[in-house]
């Protein structure tokens, strides 16, 4: 009785083994060591569309790939070796030619010589992976050449920092040299916002007007309170001017201070206008030529009263080239002393002018002055007036070096002292004849100064008291 009950509960169990093997969904199968399989499942079929006929009488590695075949032979002789492999994926050939990937569990059944494989078929898996992988390696790529492109992107921002921080380290040096340059030159310069009325001036203004830049409310109508009373007019005209004509803006005005000083300034700007034709902004220069205009008053003036001396002077003053002998200038009175006008004088060589006697004297004269043997040189010498006669002259004379020509000239005065010499002559011919008639006369004739020295006797003195 027990053995029929297990027979009968061998029988049940091997029942419900046999439906376990052909309901699943996985193919079972047993091969033999010699290369056929000996039974499969129903999968076997719904899988890859052989019969279980078909399955039976092929070898097994006819169902392989032949690129995983080789890799399929690997793996049953490590399993006959009595390795158990799992999860090994191998592609199988389907009856209509297509592929399933099989992944197998297999191991051997020792003593039997029977290898018992699981296989499942995970082809769709594969695809979902391979879809995973391509995307994998994609979202890869895409990282990479993010990656990259945001490694050139900070590359270039890095270079863009570089570059603006090189810019506005440029920007201050050349904003610091503008302000030296300014004050260097006394040149401050402007930005004036025509429809906020906003006017921006340069540290180098703030100077030039005196004044504190917390205390100054730029705007166009504060700057004209700076202006000089009676300049402001002229400067409000000149700018609108400029404005309504399209044309730079250019003044010299004065600046009048409380303390009644008085300085001069040099404005220029432009204006740029939109397209409609409008004033936008208007920007300019401030230079303060104080110095400058005081010295061109100086030298206006210098300027006049040298005119006034070198035409109102008696004697001639005149400017030679020591190269050419020749004048360059002569003041008016030329043609009062020598006959000759100031252009008629400029044509007339020195040798010409000079009398025969005076003619080598006279360009040793220059030489020397040339070579600075001489600095300032008098001396007196005959000249031809233009009717022939001849005319002493006393001539003071000397080097001038002309920075803006690099020429040497010799600048003088010449005063005709003629009647001077005829009358120095007429005194020395008196005193010869006085001191004739002096030696004749037997009387001792003498002259003596305040100390009571004689200063003259008479050649009488000798045979009166034996003194010579």
């Amino acid at each position: 009785m027990a053995n029929g009950n297990a027979m009968s509960g061998s029988r049940s169990l091997e029942q419900d083994m046999i439906r376990f093997f052909n309901l699943s969904q996985d193919i079972f199968c047993i091969a033999g060591v010699d290369g056929y399989l000996k039974t499969v499942n129903p999968a076997f079929t719904s899988i890859l569309g052989w019969s279980v006929d078909e399955a039976l009488e092929r070898p097994w590695k006819e169902f392989i790939h032949p690129d995983d075949l080789d890799e399929a032979l690997g793996v049953a002789k490590s399993v006959l070796g009595g390795k158990p492999v799992s999860m090994y994926r191998i592609r199988s050939l389907h009856k209509d030619g297509t592929c399933r990937c099989i992944s197998w569990d297999s191991q051997l059944v020792e003593g039997e010589g029977l290898i018992f494989s699981v296989g499942r078929d995970v082809s769709e898996r594969q695809k979902i992976e391979a879809v995973l992988v391509d995307s994998r390696n994609e979202l890869e790529r895409c990282v990479q050449e993010r990656t990259y492109s945001l490694e050139k992107v900070n590359e270039r921002l890095l270079e863009e920092i570089s570059l603006r921080n090189r810019i506005e380290r440029d920007l201050t040096e050349r904003e610091s040299r503008l302000k030296e340059a300014q004050e260097i030159a006394h040149i401050g310069s402007w930005d004036y916002e025509v429809a906020s009325n906003l006017l921006h001036w340069s540290d180098e203004i703030y100077r030039i007007f005196e004044i504190d830049p917390e205390e100054f409310g730029a705007s166009l109508e504060a700057f004209l309170d700076m202006v000089h009373p009676d300049d402001r007019e002229a400067v409000r005209d000149a700018y609108n001017s400029s404005v309504a004509n399209k044309t730079p803006y250019d003044i010299v005005h004065r600046l009048k201070f409380d303390d009644g000083r008085i300085k001069y300034v040099h404005e220029r700007c432009n204006t740029i206008f939109d397209d409609s034709g409008a004033p936008v902004r208007s920007i300019g220069t401030v230079q303060d030529i104080t110095e400058r205009k005081l010295v061109e008053d100086q030298v206006r003036n210098s300027e006049l009263q040298y005119r006034l001396v070198v035409e109102k002077s008696s004697d001639v003053i005149w400017r030679m080239d020591p190269y050419t002998e020749r004048f360059t200038f002569a003041s008016p009175s030329s043609e009062k002393i020598f006959g000759y006008t100031q252009e008629e004088i400029k044509t007339i060589p020195l040798r010409d002018w000079l009398v025969p006697e005076s003619r080598k004297a006279g360009s040793e004269r220059l030489r020397e002055m040339v070579e600075g043997k001489t600095g300032n040189t008098i001396f007196e010498s005959q000249v031809f007036h233009k009717n022939g006669a001849k005319i002493w002259c006393e001539v003071s004379a000397s080097t001038w070096y002309d920075e803006k020509t690099g020429k040497v000239e010799i600048v003088g005065v010449s005063r005709d002292v003629t009647d001077r010499k005829r009358v120095e002559q007429a005194l020395k011919d008196s005193e010869e004849r006085f001191r004739q008639v002096a030696d004749v006369a037997g009387d001792w004739i003498w002259e003596v100064n305040s100390d009571g020295l004689f200063l003259y006797c008479s050649s009488a003195v000798e045979n009166i008291i034996g003194y010579r």
